[in-house]
Formats: C-alpha cells, structure tokens, sequence
C-alpha cells in the first residue's frame, strides 16, 4: 500500500537474482499513489499483479479480500 518509491527498484532487485524459479505475486490494497503505475513499468512473466477494487483490512482473518483468497 502506497509504496511507490520502493516497489519498483525492489522488483528489479529481485528479478536479477541468480535465482529464476519463482513466482511474485502483488497485491495492491487500492493505494492512492502511483504504486500501480510503478509495478506495470516492470514487465516480467514471473510477475502477477491483482488489485483490490476497494481498501480492504490488513486483518488475515478477512477471508473476504480478492487478494487474500488468491494466495491462499
């Protein structure tokens, strides 16, 4: 949420490791910044992007989020 001075050199970071069989998911909790538009600047089929349509609880017993659902 809100993390768009960090999210974009931290994907890159991430996507250079030695390392390639992973997957990275991204959750986006409606952030009110340009996160989004940060994330979609770095294309890479490792990557899955969803975003929630509203803010919803960082509570994890919250079953209800689209988010939380996909990563279970």
């Amino acid at each position: 949420y809100n993390g768009e001075n960090f999210i974009r050199e931290t994907l890159e970071r991430v996507l250079r490791q030695d390392y390639d069989d992973f997957d990275i998911l991204i959750c986006d909790n409606n952030s009110t910044d340009c996160t989004v538009d940060e994330i979609k600047k770095v294309s890479d089929s490792r990557i899955r992007f969803y975003q929630n349509e509203k803010l919803y609880s960082c509570d994890h017993r919250v079953r209800g989020q689209p988010c939380m659902q996909i990563s279970l």
